[in-house]
């Protein structure tokens, strides 16, 4: 979505779609691995 956008005007179901497209693609800043994944690792370290 670009900058700006008034998310009020998207239903939940269209935020959330676009939100599991965004993290579910791997980042090359993530070493090829998806924000999902690394989060997930980032919380298992904290336990």
């Amino acid at each position: 979505m670009p900058k700006g956008t008034d998310h009020s005007l998207h239903s939940a179901k269209e935020l959330l779609k676009i939100e599991r497209s965004l993290n579910g693609r791997p980042r090359k800043t993530l070493g090829y691995r998806m924000p999902k994944e690394k989060l997930a690792e980032l919380v298992g370290l904290a336990n």
